[in-house]
C-alpha cells in the first residue's frame, strides 16, 4: 500500500499524503498540524517578551543617567572667594552699644615707609671723650668702708651668711679618728721607698736604676737552644744583675710564651742571698716552646707594679700595635719604666719597631743584641 502512495517530506519531520500527515507515528490532518505550529510560536514569543522589556528598560535608564550627568557637569560654577570680616562690639558702661565695622580697622595715619626704603641713620664716627683720671689722688682698689662706720648688709648677703668673722671655736678629734690617722700613716710609711736605688746591667746595657725590678724574658721556641740560645745566656746575665742588689731591694723573674710563669710566689721577692740562689734553677726549668704573646707577658710583669721592667725578646710575631702599647701605658700609669732588649741574628734590619715605641712610651731605653757575636 505504501508503494502506491507518493510520499512528501515536511519541514518538521512529519510525512503526509494528500492532506494527511504522520507525526511521531500518529496520523494527523494538515489543519491540526498548522494549529500546533502556531501555538508553538506563540509560546516562544511569550517566553522572550519579558527579557526584551527588561533590556529596553535598562537601556532607557542608562541613557537617562548619562544625560543627567552631562547636564550636571555643564551646570557646575565656581563661586569667587568672598571676603569675611569680624565685628567687635564695644559696650562701655556709660555709652550705648557700638559695633565696629571694616572702616574702623583701617589706619588713621599713613604707615611709615618700609625699612628697606628708608636711608640708614648717620653714624657718628667720632669717639667719645675719655675721662682723664686725677693722678694726684691715691688709688685704692681694695678700699673698704671707712673706719668706725658700720657695714650694712643687703638681703642677699644676709641669706648667704654674715660677712663678719665668726667666733673661732676649738675643734678636737675623737680617739677613734686619731687611731685611724695613725694607722694610715704607718701604712704609707711602710709603702714608701726604702734605701737608695740600685743600678743593674744586662747584655751590655747601661745602668737601669730602681728599687724594684721585674725581668721579663720570652721563652718561645725561637729563644731556646734550637733558636737564638738566649735562655742559656740569660741564666748567667740575670744572676750577675741581681748580685749587687741590697736586701731592701726587690725583684722577680717572669717567663712567658702564650702563658706566663713567675719565680716562687706571685709577689716581689726580697733581694736576699737565698732568693738570689733560686735564679739559675728557675731559668733551667724554662723550656723554650710554643708561640709568643707579648701582651700576656707584659701584663703579668706590670701586675707586680715595679719601678723597672727589663723586657727581653726577639720581637717575634704577633707584634704589638699602637693600641696595645697605649693600653699597657695606661696600666702602668707612667709609674713603671720599661727597658727593651731585642735579640736577633745579624745586624738590626728595622730601625723603628714596636719595642722602640714601647720603650719611648714608658720612659725606657732600647738595645739590640746580635747573637752571632757570641760565637766569635
Amino acid at each position: 500500500m505504501h508503494d502506491e502512495i507518493d510520499l512528501a517530506q515536511s519541514s518538521d519531520n512529519s510525512v503526509g499524503v494528500e492532506g494527511v500527515f504522520w507525526n511521531n507515528g500518529s496520523m494527523v490532518s494538515a489543519n491540526e498540524n498548522a494549529s500546533t505550529y502556531q501555538d508553538h510560536r506563540a509560546d516562544r514569543s511569550r517566553r522572550w517578551r519579558p527579557l526584551g522589556l527588561s533590556l529596553l528598560l535598562h537601556l532607557i535608564l542608562i541613557g537617562a543617567l548619562v544625560l543627567l550627568g552631562n547636564r550636571a557637569s555643564k551646570g557646575i560654577s565656581v563661586e569667587p572667594d568672598r571676603r569675611g570680616s569680624i565685628v567687635l562690639a564695644v559696650a562701655p558702661e556709660d555709652q550705648p552699644d557700638r559695633y565696629l565695622d571694616e572702616q574702623d580697622s583701617l589706619p588713621t595715619e599713613p604707615m611709615a615707609a618700609p625699612i628697606a626704603d628708608q636711608p640708614p641713620p648717620a653714624i657718628d664716627a667720632t669717639p667719645p671723650a675719655m675721662e682723664v683720671p686725677d693722678l694726684t689722688q691715691p688709688i685704692n682698689d681694695l678700699a673698704g668702708p671707712p673706719p668706725n662706720q658700720p657695714t650694712t648688709l643687703d638681703a642677699t648677703q644676709m641669706t648667704q651668711g654674715s660677712a663678719l668673722p665668726s667666733e673661732t671655736k676649738p675643734f678636737e678629734l675623737s680617739e677613734a679618728a686619731l687611731d685611724l690617722i695613725e694607722a694610715d700613716q704607718r701604712l704609707l710609711k711602710s709603702r714608701a721607698p726604702k734605701g737608695n736605688p740600685a743600678a743593674v746591667r744586662l747584655f751590655g746595657s747601661g745602668e737601669l736604676e730602681g728599687r724594684s725590678f721585674v725581668f721579663l724574658i720570652d721563652r718561645s721556641k725561637s729563644m731556646g737552644s734550637g733558636g737564638l740560645g738566649v735562655l742559656a745566656a740569660a741564666r748567667k746575665e740575670l744572676a750577675t744583675a741581681v748580685a749587687d742588689l741590697k736586701p731592701h731591694h726587690t725583684f722577680q723573674i717572669v717567663g712567658y710564651h702564650d702563658r706566663s710563669v713567675s719565680m716562687g710566689s706571685r709577689q716581689m721577692l726580697g733581694a736576699t742571698d737565698e732568693n738570689k740562689r733560686l735564679i739559675p734553677g728557675f731559668i733551667d726549668r724554662l723550656a723554650a716552646f710554643g708561640s709568643t704573646d707579648h701582651v700576656v707577658g707584659l701584663t703579668a710583669a706590670l701586675a707586680f707594679n715595679p719601678d723597672v721592667i727589663v723586657f727581653m725578646t726577639d720581637g717575634g710575631y704577633p707584634e704589638l700595635n699602637d693600641g696595645d702599647i697605649e693600653s699597657l701605658a695606661r696600666i702602668s700609669r707612667r709609674a713603671t719604666t720599661v727597658h727593651c732588649i731585642q735579640f736577633g741574628s745579624g745586624p738590626l734590619q728595622i730601625g723603628q719597631n714596636f719595642m722602640t715605641k714601647l720603650a719611648k712610651k714608658n720612659k725606657g731605653t732600647f738595645r739590640y743584641v746580635d747573637t752571632d757575636q757570641w760565637s766569635k
